[in-house]
């Protein structure tokens, strides 16, 4: 016996009064069909000629337990715009996600490359939902029926929390024609009565023959009844591949930029002290530091270009900046000097380009390609600048803890909450 004589035998001994309740055991032992392949129709067209005849639709409502339902149990989905580019916002290519074909793979894609969030509106998602559960107890009124459903598995192919929202997905392959309506609204009322925020329920598509995603956001409104939705938003997307970070320009075309050579940061906050003290020539400071004259030099004008010294007649001097700096309590003096630091141009133009980076991460060839380009120097004169860099952002992560300095990466402990801007 195939299915569609299955239902018809099982159709000719039910009441006529709707709705009908049909047992998953009847329906075995009538048929010695599995209940669950006699109940799974998820479009309109894979309706036995038995049902369409007696224009009904299933809905299971208990664990076991399906109820026959006269009405419209399906609905045919929108066309949608033309699709439109979408540049993936991943840093990088994700090869895992290329092999297959199937509906989790294109949710992730999806997802990764921050098209979700462009779709919806909602900045910070985190993938929360997936797979199948038991719904709890909910009611709602369906072909002029109130139903109660409780126990039966809800599933959704993808769900994404929000501060305020809860995105629930189903995906398909291809572009059907229609869907079950229980696919969406069975998820929505089940998150719906979990959560105090907004579910969305929206039909994701991925169609292999053009590469396109197609997503549909629905309302069910309201939401006790089982019927139609209302179309919210439509959308087309062809997924690109990210075309990588803004183009590399200097920042500043008609000035070269001074780079320290002095490693030791702490070293550097010591010089102030020792000429406030009459340590005034740059021999009697090497000395003091345990310095060649010419690494002493290095630490000298390291000093000078954070405008705490000046020089004059081959002796040091405090600046302004520097007699206030001398005074300073620990505390003051150790903000001061930070940001006399991020003051320096080219620390500045560092900390642009870790702000930039999708990763907030500047890793140590990046960091060498922008001291060689914004200081003129040789590559291996700006990898050994581009080190001592490294080191006065490394004391700036203990002093403050901004940033954080790894082997062969600079990186910002506290990422920007990018997701707040808005364009204007």
């Amino acid at each position: 016996m195939n299915l569609a004589e299955a239902w018809e035998l099982l159709l000719r001994d039910l009441p006529e009064e709707v709705p009908i309740r049909v047992l998953a055991a009847d329906i075995k032992a009538r048929t010695g069909l599995e209940p669950r392949l006699m109940a799974k129709f998820d479009h309109r067209q894979q309706l036995p000629e038995a049902l369409r005849r007696r224009n009904l639709f299933l809905l299971p409502i208990r664990n076991g337990e399906y109820a026959l339902l006269p009405g419209e149990g399906y609905h045919t989905l929108e066309p949608c715009p033309a699709p439109e580019d979408f540049p993936s916002r991943a840093e990088f290519t994700l090869r895992t996600l290329e092999q297959g074909l199937s509906e989790s793979q294109y949710l992730d894609l999806a997802y990764h490359s921050g098209l979700l969030s462009h779709f919806s509106g909602v900045a910070t998602l985190f993938p929360t939902i997936r797979g199948r559960k038991r719904a709890p107890r909910f009611h709602f009124r369906v072909g002029g029926a109130d139903l109660e459903v409780e126990g039966v598995q809800v599933e959704v192919d993808a769900g994404y929390e929000g501060p305020g929202e809860v995105l629930i997905l189903e995906a398909k392959i291809g572009d059907p024609p229609d869907f079950h309506l229980r696919q969406l609204y069975y998820p929505f009322r089940f998150w719906s009565q979990l959560t105090l925020k907004r579910v969305r329920p929206i039909f994701f598509t991925f169609s292999p023959k053009d590469e396109v995603i197609r997503l549909r956001e629905y309302l069910f409104d309201p939401p006790d009844s089982y019927r139609i939705p209302r179309l919210v938003r439509a959308a087309a997307y062809r997924l690109r591949p990210r075309q990588g970070r803004l183009p590399v320009w200097r920042c500043t075309p008609n000035r070269v930029l001074s780079v320290p050579q002095a490693d030791d940061l702490e070293k550097v906050a010591r010089l102030p002290f020792l000429v406030s003290q009459g340590v005034d020539r740059p021999g009697r400071v090497a000395k003091e530091l345990g310095f060649s004259p010419r690494q002493g030099g290095y630490y000298t004008e390291a000093c000078q270009m954070l405008g705490l010294l000046g020089m004059d007649q081959g002796l040091l001097h405090l600046t302004e900046a520097g007699r206030d700096y001398v005074e300073m309590e620990v505390e003051p003096r150790h903000e001061f000097l930070a940001r006399l630091v991020l003051e320096l141009p080219i620390m500045r133009r560092a900390l642009v380009e870790l702000i930039l980076s999708p990763s907030r991460r500047l890793e140590h060839p990046a960091l060498v390609d922008m001291v060689a380009r914004e200081s003129a120097l040789s590559r291996s004169t700006a990898s050994r600048r581009a080190q001592t860099l490294r080191r006065w952002f490394a004391w700036l992560g203990q002093a403050l803890g901004p940033v954080r300095v790894g082997k062969g990466f600079i990186e910002l402990v506290t990422p920007a909450r990018v997701e707040e801007l808005r364009l204007f």
